[in-house]
């Protein structure tokens, strides 16, 4: 059986609640079954080093003021290239935007 790729989207790494129970939450994730990376979509943070070291690769896709419409093309193009078989998101607008990214993904051309 190959390992699930699950992609991991989130604001930021910097401390906080979210963050650090997204940490907690890798660190218990089975790396046997699962391939884990996260995408920042701020900045990185000061967990990305902790991440880094449990072996979860991190992206950062920096998010431009206000409404930023070429996102879900950078995120789209991100879940395609690490073949992403789960989205999971971390908060309202990592949700709204990976929703879009997923959409493209899926629309015929």
């Amino acid at each position: 059986m190959s390992k699930i790729n699950i992609l991991h989207v989130t604001l930021s790494l910097d401390i906080g609640g979210l963050e650090v129970l997204l940490v907690e939450l890798l660190q218990k994730i089975d790396k046997e079954n699962y391939n884990l990376s996260v995408c920042a979509l701020q900045k990185e943070g000061q967990l990305k080093a902790e991440l880094e070291r449990q072996g979860i690769p991190v992206y950062t896709i920096p998010k431009k003021e206000g409404i930023d419409y070429f996102l879900p093309f950078k995120l789209k193009a991100l879940i395609r290239q690490i073949k992403a078989d789960i989205v999971h998101t971390h908060n309202s607008t990592p949700w709204i935007y990976s929703a879009a990214a997923i959409s493209l993904l899926h629309a015929k051309t």
